[in-house]
C-alpha cells in the first residue's frame, strides 16, 4: 500500500535471491518491507527463532537460580553436606554466568 509521505527503495535482484530474502523476512517475523528497512539501516535483523531461544534459555536460568535456592536450603537445614552442597552451588553460579553471556551474544 503506497504511503505519501515515503519513499521507496529498489533493489534488483533475481528470483532465487527473492525467496531467499523472503525466508529471512518470514524467520524473522517481520514483512518483507520491515526486514529490508532494518537490513538497510541496521544491518541485522533478530530472527523470531533468536527471541524464542533467549526466551528459553531466561527460563533455564531461571530454574538454575531455583535450584541453587533449594540448595543454600538443604545447606542451612543440614540436609546435605556441605563440601558438596557448596561445589554443586558455586556449579549452577558459574552456568548461570555462562548462560547470562550466551544470552547476551544472541
Amino acid at each position: 500500500m503506497p504511503c505519501p509521505d515515503k519513499l521507496t527503495v529498489k533493489a534488483y535482484v533475481t528470483p532465487e535471491e527473492f525467496a531467499e530474502i523472503q525466508e529471512y523476512a518470514k524467520d524473522s517475523g517481520l514483512s518483507l518491507s520491515a526486514y529490508a528497512k532494518e537490513m538497510c539501516l541496521r544491518g541485522e535483523v533478530k530472527s523470531k527463532l533468536d527471541k524464542a531461544l533467549i526466551l528459553e534459555l531466561s527460563k533455564i536460568s531461571a530454574d538454575l537460580g531455583r535450584i541453587g535456592g533449594l540448595l543454600k536450603l538443604g545447606l542451612s537445614e543440614g540436609k546435605l553436606e556441605r563440601k558438596r552442597g557448596n561445589e554443586l552451588y558455586y556449579e549452577i553460579q558459574e552456568l548461570k554466568r555462562e548462560m547470562a553471556v550466551k544470552i547476551r551474544d544472541l
